[in-house]
């Protein structure tokens, strides 16, 4: 099974993504999230290190997570931070304000994110244009 997993993470791991609103399928142009998407999320991982591990957990548990951290004095995206499923909590107690709590492995001190997110996976029935419209202002 590993086997079949890490062939389709690898398969999806090598092509461009693309943000599309899935109303009119049009391309939504965010340079900024793109480059990080597609050239280098962070100093440590590459694009396809990144989206393979964000396949991965996909596939495996349903969901990835990564946390977009952004340049405090321009507010742009500067870099993903992935977090493993078993680090996230999502609270989904006010549906249209989701809020998602990371515990590093490193840290004991939790992160709060909220609508700074980049999700696969099914829990929540996001489209990729719900999710650009809340989480790239």
């Amino acid at each position: 099974m590993l086997t079949a997993v890490s062939i389709v993470a690898g398969d999806v791991s090598r092509f461009p993504l693309v943000i599309t609103d899935s109303s009119t399928d049009e391309v939504i142009d965010l340079s900024d999230i793109d480059y990080l998407m597609n050239t280098k999320v962070n100093k440590r991982l590459s694009a396809y290190q990144w989206k393979f591990s964000m396949m991965v957990n996909a596939i495996l548990t349903g969901n990835a997570y990564s946390r977009i951290v952004r340049d405090p004095i321009t507010n742009e995206p500067a870099m993903f931070e992935f977090y493993a499923p078993s680090q996230t909590q999502v609270d989904t107690s006010d549906p249209e304000n989701l809020v998602y709590r990371f515990t590093p492995y490193n840290a004991s001190v939790q992160k709060f994110a909220v609508l700074r997110m980049l999700f696969i996976g099914s829990s929540f029935h996001m489209t990729p244009s719900w999710a650009a419209r809340r989480y790239f202002p």
